[in-house]
């Protein structure tokens, strides 16, 4: 197999599915993954395209590279998460309808028990206009029981009286009858003055007596006559009361027959939108059992595929242990003679080193390249178009300020000779033609630079370039 029939195969891994790419708008982990993926393929096809690899090794490579491609990273259906959340709303917008009823059925209560206050009220006026009837009523017929009572006995007094006046007439009859028997007498014979004087007194006194009975009978009679008309006026004035009251009851009647009607009529209308209400009520509550039951099968698909993903998060893991194995075992494999020629290899990761350097520093920066433009080249026109070391260096200083770079970069730029090769705008260290390599690993970094020393006999390099590798490579341990 040639190199360059393996750099020309496409490689599944380069174009992800329409699943990965769908999923790839909220999954960060496999967005990660598929970075790694693309650039693990680039670096491989040149380490490959620059040293002959044996076929079993490439041969591995493809099918750790398919295997890792195959790799279906959409684990969860969006569209059943957007049935669930559809699903959710209308399960809302049911229990807010359920409630709304509620309420309206609430509200209609509440009215009902008011109207129902309002009849008991006039309920209660209507039987207390009732119970001043009665008593008014029952207090006429005592009246009226009185005044009878008292006529009667007026009639008896009446009937009385003229019995004595008939005695009084009777005895006055009598004395004259018995006065003109004595003057008949008298022209007969002379009777004793002693005798008809004591019969005439006797007959005065008798006849005082009876006029005496008379005119207390007579008084007692009028007390009597006085009684019945205070009596009458009394009943009269009671019969008006009565009439009064009973026309305050008949209006009260109609009244509350009124309210009644009301009543009955607001009743019906309650009832009918109650029995609406709870009808509907019902259709809601059967809606919310069907969504219910819905939601609890999709949580079940749910959970169902949670287990499946991760069981595929776990395979996921083991794949790249391997895959981060196989990469530390290439690039053990290709990190000295990723050209054939160590010496070439060496001056290009040396050359390397000030690129990823004048890189790092233009990120620390905040700059940003041109299109078409490398962060390196944007770094170097950043420092202006002198050749002046001393200016460089002074306006990288102005570009880097200690407050807002943090203590790794600080650490570099202090280093002033590591700094002066970063700064220089023509390094002796670089060459052209080194766009072959990215970012290396330390170690092939600190290998180049010791052949690089040994070959060039400059040794006197060694800090400013080691200070270039500890700050695009960091030892392990350090912070970032």
């Amino acid at each position: 197999m040639s190199t360059s029939s393996l750099s020309s195969r496409p490689l599944v891994a380069e174009q992800p599915c329409e699943a990965h790419s769908h999923y790839l708008k909220d999954g960060v982990l496999f967005h990660t993954v598929d970075l790694a993926i693309k650039a693990f393929d680039d670096m491989l096809l040149k380490e490959i395209a620059t040293h002959s690899c044996g076929e079993c090794i490439i041969t591995a490579l493809q099918q750790r590279l398919s295997m890792l491609s195959k790799l279906d990273p959409d684990f969860l259906a969006l569209d059943q998460i957007t049935k669930t959340e559809r699903i959710t709303d209308e399960h809302r917008d049911s229990i807010f309808e359920v409630q709304r009823l509620k309420g309206d059925l609430e509200a209609s209560e509440e009215e009902c028990k008011q109207l129902h206050q309002v009849l008991k009220h006039w309920e209660h006026e209507k039987r207390v206009a009732i119970d001043r009837a009665r008593t008014a009523e029952e207090d006429l017929k005592k009246s009226v029981a009185l005044a009878e009572a008292d006529r009667k006995q007026a009639t008896h007094d009446r009937k009385k009286a003229q019995q004595w006046q008939a005695k009084v007439d009777d005895l006055q009859l009598k004395l004259q009858q018995k006065q003109t028997t004595q003057d008949d007498n008298d022209a007969g014979k002379k009777m004793p003055k002693d005798a008809t004087n004591s019969d005439i007194s006797g007959l005065q006194r008798g006849l005082e007596k009876v006029k005496l009975q008379l005119k207390k009978k007579q008084d007692e009679f009028q007390a009597k006559v006085q009684a019945l008309q205070t009596t009458t006026k009394k009943l009269k004035d009671l019969e008006e009361e009565r009439a009064k009251d009973q026309e305050n009851m008949y209006d009260l009647k109609r009244e509350l027959d009124g309210l009644i009607h009301i009543q009955k009529e607001e009743t019906a209308e309650n009832t009918s939108g109650y029995i609406r209400a709870q009808f509907d009520l019902k259709q809601k509550e059967r809606q919310l059992e069907g969504l219910a039951r819905q939601f609890e099968a999709l949580k079940e698909r749910y959970r169902e595929q949670q287990a499946s993903q991760t069981a595929l998060d776990r395979a996921l893991k083991i794949e790249k242990e391997k895959n981060k194995r196989l990469i530390d075992k290439i690039s053990k494999l290709t990190a000295y003679e990723p050209l054939g020629d160590a010496d070439i290899a060496d001056r290009i990761r040396i050359r390397n080193i000030i690129d990823q350097v004048q890189e790092r520093l233009a990120i620390a920066a905040g700059l940003s390249a041109a299109p078409g433009e490398s962060l390196s080249l944007t770094w170097r026109l950043a420092l202006g178009p002198g050749s002046d070391d001393a200016s460089r260096i002074q306006r990288a200083k102005e570009l880097l300020p200690e407050e807002k770079i943090s203590s790794h970069d600080i650490a570099f730029v202090k280093n002033e000779d590591a700094l002066r090769h970063a700064c220089q705008s023509y390094s002796r260290f670089r060459a052209p033609g080194n766009d072959l390599h990215k970012l290396l690993e330390r170690t092939g970094y600190l290998t180049s630079l010791d052949r690089y020393l040994k070959q060039t006999h400059s040794e006197a390099a060694r800090p400013s370039l080691g200070a270039m590798i500890d700050y695009i490579c960091p030892p392990s341990g350090s912070v970032e």
